[in-house]
């Protein structure tokens, strides 16, 4: 069904606004508005609504949304906000899934989770500037509610300077469906309450930071499209050139946090969550990094991308130049070919060939056999280490680390003891434990070896004195109690385990006697409660209410039958569908009852006050149209000459 005059959006009006409106103007419940919209289980504050799809189909021929959902998600929603700090093929990814309906919960792919989403968008309260309310009213006659004002960091208007004021707090605790859905500062409250969205003082450097952030978003979602820019990539560039991420592609999370800080000050970084004092280190580094983890198919903070773009420019929209520009400077870091930057999951290992013939071109001298390969010298032994070749130790290293010592170092690897523990008590770096590592390849594996069997050893005496003090015990109980030994043993030693370990427990417990039930008396029970209930409700002077199966499971309290003996769960069933009430039935009580409620108003019937009093639809009505007929009849009353319903309906219908 299509909506004729349905209010045409604004230029950057969200999609609730341009509802509002349409609620507004209608005459008709807004309960049944929003169920045709496909609304009625969409929140104004949300997003996009989940039936986006529903809402398009709506609109009349030759609307801009009509059977278009991705203009309602690209031009009038806060969806390519928050997506500015992905990549573009995640960006169609999520704008095609939303405007399709594919997401159940928006806001989580959006990456608006619990914590984040309070600071990025708050789905509490919507925002109006002042001086664009009255704008808006001088221009178009009413009021419009912009998208770029929402954001739960955008706390002035980008074009007036004003901080932005909140809708009525006096309605927004109403859930009346009319409230709810409303216009920018249109409120029917004898004393409107609009607070401030800027709780806290605000002076002359901290207005200029917000109103930037503000200048910043409305660029960010422009009034006809919603183009990427690729945030996160410039930002690596300048990152990179500016020595806050290193060559091997790691992000110097404390170094930007504290930039942040001196930029923007304590109180503005605190109230948007980045790098908060009050949080672990860690953890604000994790976000931090978690930006630049977008080019994986992730959705990255943009608050946290325009925070730090301010480091280095003063416009957003001159980003990309500056980081074009950047890209062909000297000093801007060469990426290692395997570092682990390029490899989330891992970096890729060198491969032995290549190893040997940097090597060979090298004549044998590690430093150069690097810079062939462009790695460092961590990476590179590491590797050697990986397949197993040998460097031997230079005449240089040996007298260094001294001959005695190497062949304690080597003896202590084939006994199993932790590197931590040889360089105590050696007093050696790991540098010079790796030299001698890769000296001899095989001490790799012997030390392996050793610590395996250690570990099992301890893991087995572990076992032995537990099951010498509970000798009861079964394996579930060991499990539990001792699950890292049990993991080692049945891991390295399969065989002393099944043999050592007790077997699982059996359940051998039987069921103890229970009190036998009276089933006959739970039957009567159930048969006289249906009774009183059918009763109650066909004497009840109220509108009647249908009695389906559902509703007397529920008041007598058999939702599930399983549990009764097959004789007596035959009876109640038969006494359910005996009692439970037909669709026309139901008619057949309702209609009477509305027509005896009609007849104390003394006047014609009319098809809109009696759909009204029945609380029933029009089309029901016309379904029951020979009853409302033979109740109206009996009851004496009459007809108005325009309703849909009278007799002589048919009758005009054939003369016109």
């Amino acid at each position: 069904m299509r909506l004729p005059g349905f209010p045409i959006p604004v230029d950057g009006e969200i999609f609730s606004s341009v509802v509002a409106r349409h609620l507004q103007r209608s005459a008709s419940p807004t309960t049944r508005n929003l169920d045709l919209l496909g609304l009625r289980h969409t929140s104004s504050m949300s997003i996009i609504p989940t039936t986006v799809m529903t809402l398009t189909s709506c609109m009349p021929l030759g609307h801009p949304w009509a059977n278009n959902s991705e203009a309602v998600v690209e031009r009038h929603s806060l969806a390519p906000l928050f997506l500015q700090a992905s990549t573009r093929t995640h960006y169609d990814t999520v704008i095609s899934d939303l405007s399709r309906g594919l997401t159940g919960n928006p806001a989580a792919t959006l990456g608006l989770t619990t914590q984040r989403g309070e600071i990025l968008y708050q789905p509490s309260n919507l925002k109006f500037c002042p001086e664009c309310f009255i704008a808006d009213n001088e221009r178009y006659g009413y009021s419009v509610t912009y998208r770029h004002h929402q954001p739960g960091f955008v706390k002035y208007c980008a074009k007036h300077s004003r901080p932005l004021l909140l809708s009525c707090v006096n309605c927004q605790h109403s859930r009346s469906s009319l409230r709810m859905w409303r216009m920018a500062g249109n409120c029917n409250c004898e004393q409107p309450n609009t607070p401030s969205a800027v709780n806290y003082d605000v002076n002359e450097n901290l207005e200029e930071k917000l109103i930037w952030l503000s200048e910043q978003t409305a660029y960010l979602l422009p009034h006809h499209a919603s183009p990427h820019i690729a945030l996160v990539p410039c930002l690596r560039t300048l990152l990179q050139h500016n020595g806050l991420i290193s060559s091997s592609g790691k992000i110097k999370s404390q170094l930007i946090i504290n930039a942040l800080y001196d930029k923007f000050g304590v109180e503005l970084m605190n109230e948007f969550g980045i790098g908060s004092q009050n949080v672990n280190i860690l953890r604000q580094g994790n976000g931090i990094s978690r930006l630049f983890q977008s080019c994986n198919g992730k959705t990255g903070n943009v608050l946290s991308a325009l925070c730090i773009a301010r480091l280095f420019v003063e416009d957003i929209r001159h980003l990309e130049e500056v980081a074009e520009a950047l890209e062909g400077s000297t000093l801007t870091p060469i990426p290692r070919p395997f570092g682990r930057s390029l490899f989330p999951r891992g970096r890729a290992r060198i491969s032995k060939e290549a190893i040997l013939t940097s090597l060979k071109e090298s004549k044998g001298v590690i430093r150069r056999a690097c810079k062939n390969l462009n790695v460092s010298d961590g990476v590179f032994r590491s590797d050697v280490m990986y397949h197993n070749i040998t460097i031997p130790l230079s005449e240089k290293q040996l007298n260094r680390i001294g001959p005695q010592v190497i062949q304690d170092v080597r003896s202590a690897l084939r006994e199993g003891q932790s590197i931590l523990s040889i360089r105590e008590k050696f007093g050696l770096s790991k540098f010079s434990i790796t030299l001698i590592r890769a000296d001899d390849p095989e001490l790799q594996m012997l030390h392996n070896k050793s610590k395996e069997e250690k570990k099992l050893c301890r893991s087995k005496d572990k076992l032995i004195s537990f099951l010498d003090t509970n000798p009861l015990a079964c394996r579930s109980s060991v499990w539990k109690k001792h699950t890292h030994s049990v993991e080692t043993v049945m891991t390295l030693d399969s065989t002393w385990g099944e043999v050592t370990l007790p077997l699982p427990a059996k359940n051998t417990r039987r069921k103890k006697p229970g009190v036998r039930r009276d089933w006959q008396h739970r039957s009567n029970q159930i048969s006289s409660k249906i009774q009183e209930l059918v009763k109650n409700e066909l004497e009840k002077k109220d509108r009647p209410s249908m009695l389906t199966m559902t509703r007397i499971k529920k008041a007598v309290g058999v939702l599930n039958l399983k549990y009764f003996p097959p004789v007596y769960r035959a009876k109640i069933e038969d006494i359910l569908e005996l009692s439970a009430e037909s669709k026309a039935a139901f008619q057949t009580r309702v209609i009477r009852w509305a027509i005896d409620r009609y007849s104390e108003l003394s006047i014609p019937i009319s098809s809109n006050q009696l759909r009204r009093t029945a609380v029933l639809s029009l089309k029901e009505l016309h379904e029951c149209r020979a009853l409302v007929i033979k109740f109206a009849q009996e009851r004496g009353l009459g007809f108005h000459s325009r309703c849909s319903l009278s007799p002589l309906a048919d009758a005009n219908t054939l003369q016109g």
